[in-house]
């Protein structure tokens, strides 16, 4: 998944994006890195609010609680609404039946991304 979210910031000349893959609580991340605020990307509240918001009480309480910081703002920036329609399901389900997925993902990285879900699908 890095190597497929560097290549799309690459392809659109975002040269300041830095990835990180992390398997434990971002804000531990967000804090190891000195950042002070963290930005989402949602489609809409009413697709994904509820579990953006438990994320965001997360971020503010936890850091708190098990390391006594400081609590991390979050931040949100929705998508486009032409894309309110796409999510994890709708790829899976199209590279299921081999459908196109150019249209939710950039050309750029489509092949990766199938081949990233051949060996999970």
């Amino acid at each position: 998944r890095q190597e497929i979210v560097e290549a799309m910031a690459a392809s659109i000349g975002a040269s300041n994006v830095k990835v990180w893959v992390w398997g434990d609580v971002i804000f531990k991340l967000a804090k190891q890195v000195g950042a002070s605020a963290m930005y989402r990307g949602i489609r809409t509240w009413e697709e994904d609010g509820k579990p953006e918001r438990y994320l965001e009480v997360q971020n503010l309480c936890w850091p708190t609680l098990a390391s006594c910081g400081s609590p991390m703002s979050t931040y949100y920036v929705a998508g486009p609404p032409r894309y309110r329609f796409v999510s994890s399901t709708l790829l899976r389900s199209r590279l299921k039946s081999g459908e196109a997925i150019d249209d939710i993902v950039p050309q750029s990285v489509a092949a990766k991304v199938r081949e990233a879900y051949d060996e999970k699908l």
